[in-house]
């Protein structure tokens, strides 16, 4: 399913009147804004400044409460699916700093055009501060677009 199509689905088109309908903030994030990088999903991350009105509206339409699991997360992910290999995944938070860090981590991986999903995520580790983030250097490659490379693997240097 190309992107277009996918913003032509009843869901998406439903969703995004909800949002608009309500004035709720929000905005496409993800892989899919990447070029060359072929999604499995389409993420809309969603500030609920309306206590309830899209976890309500959510659960009414059968999405399902998926996708991401952070333990002590500011956020709570809905996904929707209908094709194999596709979904479109709300990030639903409440929390105004979760929201522009994962905001302007999405800016600098789509303004880089990270299309490994491995430089993706440090980037996200650098701005939430995550034990695993890498170090200036490697964070100001990544915004250069520059792949910091694949993580080793730790079955290949089990049989080194």
């Amino acid at each position: 399913m190309t992107k277009k199509e996918v913003y032509e689905t009843e869901e998406f088109k439903n969703l995004s009147a909800f949002l608009l309908h309500h004035q709720i903030k929000h905005e496409r994030v993800g892989s899919s804004l990447i070029q060359g990088v072929s999604p499995g999903g389409y993420d809309i991350l969603v500030m609920e400044n309306d206590p309830g009105a899209v976890y309500e509206y959510l659960t009414k339409k059968g999405w399902a409460e998926g996708g991401s699991k952070v333990p002590d997360s500011e956020f709570i992910s809905y996904r929707w699916c209908r094709y194999p290999y596709l979904a479109i995944n709300v990030i639903l938070t409440d929390k105004e700093d979760f929201y522009n860090k994962f905001s302007q981590s999405n800016a600098i991986c789509v303004e880089a055009q990270l299309k490994k999903k491995y430089d993706r995520i440090k980037v996200y580790d650098y701005m939430f501060n995550r034990n695993t983030k890498p170090t200036d250097d490697e964070f100001s490659r990544l915004v250069r677009g520059e792949s910091l490379g694949e993580p080793e693997n730790i079955w290949s240097a089990l049989f080194r």
